[in-house]
């Protein structure tokens, strides 16, 4: 069975409160120890998520506390309200993802 996470409604942060908001998902992901995967021929390497501080988003696939191995992608955007994932496990991984759906919407000048 998988587990998936979504924000139903419609995420509207306002300019102003955007890098706050990015700041502290980002928080999450560190605290949270998420990390990204990338594949060199027969090599794994992980490392943190970089951010894209343009649009305030981020993508990871890995969580260095799980132990379920690799996951789809997720993460965040923003500037567009968009909270992004896959299938995402029942451990670590899942516990960030679900702290970030719940923190998106604190931010948000609408109803979700």
């Amino acid at each position: 069975m998988e587990n998936h996470i979504k924000i139903l409604g419609s995420i509207n942060i306002p300019q102003e409160k955007q890098p706050e908001c990015f700041a502290r998902l980002m928080g999450l992901v560190s605290a949270g120890g998420m990390m990204t995967c990338d594949i060199e021929g027969p090599l794994v390497l992980l490392k943190p998520p970089e951010p894209d501080a343009e649009d305030f988003s981020v993508f990871f696939n890995y969580n260095c506390f799980d132990t379920q191995g690799f996951y789809e992608p997720a993460g965040f955007c923003v500037s567009r309200g968009q909270l992004m994932s896959g299938a995402v496990g029942s451990n670590a991984f899942m516990k960030v993802v679900s702290a970030m759906c719940q923190m998106m919407p604190l931010f948000s000048s609408t109803p979700c």
